[in-house]
């Protein structure tokens, strides 16, 4: 198992159609691939049959590989976030990857499902 420090990106998004959220993703390791991921309460929700996972961490690769994963085990900071880490993803190198830590909401008003992003993190995959 290789270790690497991740690129950290932390990004607050607000608009129309996402909601405001703030938290982190860091990658593990990469041989499998683990991520850690900090994120609010609200990403915790089961929006229905449509989105019975919440949070996801989804990981697109150079090389044509995409995959996701849900969180394996996670705890409660009491300050309105939750740490979680991922189910390990086996990702097939050499590849650059971008994984996305992300979750659903539905909006009140129309019901709809609305996509909200939380952070992101690069990485790499040796052959």
């Amino acid at each position: 198992m290789r270790f690497l420090a991740a690129v950290l990106v932390c990004v607050t998004v607000a608009s129309s159609a996402v909601a405001s959220t703030t938290g982190s993703l860091i990658v593990n390791t990469t041989s499998p691939a683990v991520f850690t991921a900090v994120y609010p309460q609200a990403a915790r929700q089961k929006i229905g049959q449509q989105q019975p996972f919440n949070p996801i961490v989804q990981v697109n690769c150079s090389n044509g590989y995409q995959d996701l994963t849900i969180m394996r085990s996670e705890s409660n900071n009491k300050n309105g976030t939750w740490t979680g880490t991922t189910y390990p993803l086996t990702v097939p190198g050499p590849a650059d990857c971008v994984a996305t830590l992300s979750y659903y909401d539905k909006d009140p008003a129309t019901h709809a499902l609305i996509y909200v992003f939380v952070a992101s993190a690069w990485f790499s995959v040796a052959a």
